[in-house]
């Protein structure tokens, strides 16, 4: 296998045969798996913040519009901003997760 003469460097991966890549970039230890597990919780924690943030927003909006309509004093400025903050968020929620079922159906169409 050639390498570059610093060992922390990657050698040229046209000069490595199949059997020198393998070993190179899958170690013993599951490097891949670990690295795609990571990913996916990682992932998945970002998801479910969001989705609590955008729960949290429109709660927030949803009590102001009760107040509202109670009789209470409301700042209608901030009930408004707030609403449109909510919206907005939930859109790109919706969005990301759009995006996330047209990747998830792109992969399948490649195993076919």
């Amino acid at each position: 296998m050639k390498t570059n003469k610093d060992p922390g460097l990657i050698p040229d991966a046209a000069a490595l045969n199949k059997e020198e890549f393998i070993a190179l970039f899958v170690d013993k230890q599951g490097f891949i798996e670990k690295t795609l597990r990571e990913t996916a919780s990682s992932f998945g924690k970002t998801l479910s913040q969001s989705e609590q943030d955008v729960n949290s927003l429109r709660s927030e909006t949803g009590k102001a519009v009760t107040k509202l309509a109670s009789g209470e004093k409301v700042d209608l400025h901030q009930m408004m901003a707030a609403a449109d903050k909510a919206r907005a968020s939930f859109n790109q929620l919706a969005e990301m997760r759009d995006k996330v079922i047209d990747a998830y159906r792109e992969i399948l169409k490649m195993r076919k």
